[in-house]
């Protein structure tokens, strides 16, 4: 599903235009990735968990050259779905 059909099919359900979902939708997603910026997590009820997690840095080795080089540490957004959403999408 692309943000279009999305949209479209929220505001089918909604009974709203598309134009008030449309910024109802990147409201919701530019509010998450505001509070994504500042490292915190986020808890959406009947969906899951996106949770901001730092990974640290490490020294890898080319196993070709044998050369060593250093990977950076970085910050990373993961998502954990519900179990009701895991079982769901196993069906």
């Amino acid at each position: 599903m692309n943000n279009k059909e999305f949209i479209s099919r929220m505001a089918e359900k909604t009974k709203m235009t598309q134009k008030v979902v449309t910024t109802l939708v990147d409201d919701v997603v530019e509010a998450m990735a505001e509070h994504f910026a500042q490292g915190d997590s986020a808890m959406i009820t009947h969906l899951g968990l996106f949770e901001v997690r730092e990974k640290k840095a490490r020294v890898i080795v080319n196993p070709e050259s044998k050369l060593k080089m250093h990977v950076p540490a970085k910050t990373k957004l993961v998502f954990k779905p519900i179990l009701a959403v895991k079982e769901n999408v196993n069906k």
